[in-house]
């Protein structure tokens, strides 16, 4: 028996709407990704700015005195590594500077008495910090 030519026409037509459906669906993903990781990194953006506040809060100042300006994630050296312990009240052996993971809190000139304003060292993105303490997110830290 030969084919028809509206049997072909039909299963030429069921292929292009399966292509056209497949398209449809991995688009659809790929977008719902994108929103994904766009959520997540205004979450993570929101966070590192409170933890910034609250930990200008804490140490009583205003502005950050040496804010960092190129882009990190590292947690332990934002938003300001550079402050002598001297110039926050601190004595010599305490930790330098006003930052968001293991902050040294005591001066006691031993870099152990530590408060950590988030629960982790390095953040998904990368993050800059102006004195007024206003935080700027960059690119992904993981290059993804």
């Amino acid at each position: 028996m030969k084919n028809k030519p509206t049997t072909i026409l039909r299963g030429r037509v069921i292929v292009l709407l399966g292509v056209f459906l497949a398209i449809a669906v991995m688009g659809m993903g790929t977008n719902a990704l994108q929103r994904s990781d766009d959520t997540r990194a205004a979450g993570e953006l929101r966070l590192i700015q409170a933890a910034v506040v609250t930990m200008m809060t804490h140490n009583g100042i205003t502005t950050i005195p040496n804010p960092v300006l190129e882009p990190t994630s590292d947690l332990r050296r934002f938003p300001d590594v550079r402050t002598a312990p001297s110039l926050k009240g601190m004595l010599e052996g305490d930790l330098p500077g006003y930052v968001l993971y293991e902050h040294d809190l005591a001066a006691d000139g031993l870099p152990e008495a530590t408060v950590s304003y988030v629960r982790f060292a390095s953040g998904r993105w990368r993050y800059t910090a102006s004195t007024d303490g206003s935080v700027t997110q960059w690119e992904r830290a993981d290059g993804d």
